[in-house]
């Protein structure tokens, strides 16, 4: 079953207010995205976008969308260009992210989008009525992803859709003992940047038997390449900040996304790149009749189990 920690977190009000602060600071030394980067998950949310149309056929010519937690825009920014007639809102917490989010609108000359500073948990629009939220790599770092997930449904159209992605815990288990590490080795270190040092020095001298996981990096092509991945977040301090120091983060399984959901009373009709049935994975007839037997959510939770994911990429509806 879903632990406390991953709804509520066990924090007060005024842990709340502490814990975003720090993500803040964080990322105002460390805005990130700092580059342009095409993950393989953008590619399916994009396919996934443009199929919105079967349903409406002008969708795209009138269509709200908004990116909660927009980042330096890399993500929405290329949207509002490949969707002109759509209107995009991005919304971060951190002003030094947004200047280069508009820096790159503007580069951009797109005229369909804004950005303004805005805190999840506390999110409350004038427009609530946006066809598609995005929330990319965001809600785990929020104080409280039960919170966080009511207010993005509060901005979300009847038939709106919300698409999460979000760290899978059986995934990054290694990479998370990796941090746990670094956070005991830091703890009398308080300079981001004396910190940044010394994961570097780790990384460079570390047996890779020990220290290597799985990163997640700017190319798809080099994910699942340890050195590669390494060299590059070795010259990428946000990257590298993100991935080992980041000062809130928490990873998830399907259990938890079906309980987020529940929650919000919100009900997932995607899961990203996951094959429909057992068969796609395991291909016996014995197999396949069990799986047939399960209820839906079993099924899920089954698949979850076999794959282990890095992460998570679903869309949600209202029930």
């Amino acid at each position: 079953m879903l632990e406390s920690r991953f709804l509520t977190d066990g924090y007060n009000m005024g842990d709340k207010h502490e814990t975003t602060d720090k993500v803040q600071k964080m990322y105002t030394q460390f805005p990130f995205p700092d580059i342009d980067c095409r993950m393989d998950y953008g590619l399916k949310i994009l396919r996934f976008l443009k199929g919105l149309e079967k349903k409406r056929p002008d969708f795209w010519r009138s269509a709200k969308v908004m990116e909660a937690g927009c980042g330096t825009g890399n993500t929405l920014n290329h949207l509002a260009e490949i969707f002109p007639k759509a209107t995009f809102l991005g919304v971060d917490l951190t002003p030094a992210s947004l200047q280069k989010a508009k820096k790159k609108a503007e580069n951009m000359r797109l005229q369909n989008i804004k950005f303004q500073q805005e805190n999840i948990l506390k999110l409350d629009l004038e427009e609530k009525k946006f066809d598609v939220i995005l929330c990319i790599g965001v809600l785990h770092h929020t104080a409280d992803m039960a919170q966080g997930i009511q207010r993005l449904k509060a901005h979300l159209a009847d038939d709106g859709v919300l698409i999460l992605w979000l760290y899978g815990k059986y995934g990054r288990f290694r990479l998370n003992l990796n941090q746990r590490f670094f956070d005991i080795l830091l703890n009398s270190v308080s300079n981001f940047h004396e910190k940044v040092e010394v994961v570097k020095t780790v990384l460079a001298l570390a047996n890779k038997k020990d220290i290597s996981c799985h990163l997640n990096v700017h190319l798809p092509e080099i994910e699942n390449d340890w050195e590669k991945s390494v060299e590059f977040i070795m010259k990428e301090p946000q990257w590298l900040v993100d991935q080992f120091l980041h000062v809130n983060e928490k990873v998830v399984d399907m259990e938890d996304i079906l309980a987020l959901a529940d929650g919000a009373n919100l009900r997932m009709i995607k899961w990203f790149n996951v094959k429909n049935d057992l068969a796609g994975y395991i291909d016996d007839a014995r197999v396949q009749s069990l799986y047939e037997k399960l209820e839906d959510r079993k099924k899920l939770l089954v698949k979850d189990l076999l794959l282990k994911p890095d992460y998570y990429t679903v869309a949600l509806e209202k029930e």
